[in-house]
């Protein structure tokens, strides 16, 4: 590699690195949000189907927005 570019290459990775990072956190957060909302809802009498489905079309709903 040439020497001249490895400090940007270095930043740009450092980016990528740090979107990803990033990304991966938001998933774990929605994910345990949508395990909570289920089993909150089946602890309530909600069947698992019924559950699982209002949890995933609430989470998709207010994306929209």
């Amino acid at each position: 590699m040439i020497k001249g570019i490895q400090v940007p290459v270095s930043i740009v990775q450092g980016a990528f690195d740090g979107v990803d990072t990033v990304i991966i956190s938001i998933v774990k957060g929605i994910k345990r949000m949508l395990d909570g909302a289920i089993q909150g809802a089946m602890d309530s009498g909600v069947d698992e189907k019924y559950a699982v489905k209002g949890a995933v079309s609430q989470a998709l709903y207010a994306g929209e927005e």
